[in-house]
């Protein structure tokens, strides 16, 4: 909805959480009682110089140089679904002044984001397998208890 545009540009979530992990890369307001967090624990960055002994000829079980960076330690997702994981609060909206009040659902998703082949173990049962890294994202969906109101702030 275009009414909470105002809103998605001053919004900010608290995590309250100690660690550090993933990345909050994305926040979306959906509608007045649903916010969407968009987490990714790393990407892969992928070799693409046309070298090598896959150029041009699509997949190929190949160790092509790409790699899985991390971003830190993965989201924790058996405590972000947690409701109590989240807090919104606001100074201009009494329904989340004050101490502010945690969302009455946590909703998430969450994919694989990036795969990498790593290498060859000869040691992986039964015969050898290849070494895969990968990546995920996340997506958080906060159902609030109170509608949101265009104009004002949520932190």
């Amino acid at each position: 909805m275009q009414t909470f545009s105002k809103i998605l540009a001053v919004l900010t979530v608290f995590l309250s959480l100690e660690g550090k992990a993933t990345k909050l890369f994305e926040i979306q307001v959906l509608d007045n009682q649903y916010l969407m967090l968009h987490f990714k624990d790393g990407e892969v960055i992928r070799r693409d110089d046309g070298t090598g002994n896959c150029a041009f000829m699509g997949h190929c079980h190949h160790p092509d140089g790409s790699k899985a960076i991390y971003y830190g330690t993965p989201l924790d997702t058996l405590l972000m679904p947690q409701t109590e994981s989240f807090v919104l609060t606001s100074s201009d909206d009494p329904k989340y002044s004050g101490k502010g009040k945690i969302p009455k659902n946590v909703f998430r998703k969450s994919k694989l984001n990036g795969m990498t082949l790593s290498h060859w173990d000869e040691q992986a049962p039964p015969n050898g397998d290849y070494v895969y890294n990968h990546t995920m994202e996340h997506f958080l969906y906060l159902q609030l208890p109170e509608p949101l109101n265009n104009g004002k702030t949520y932190t």
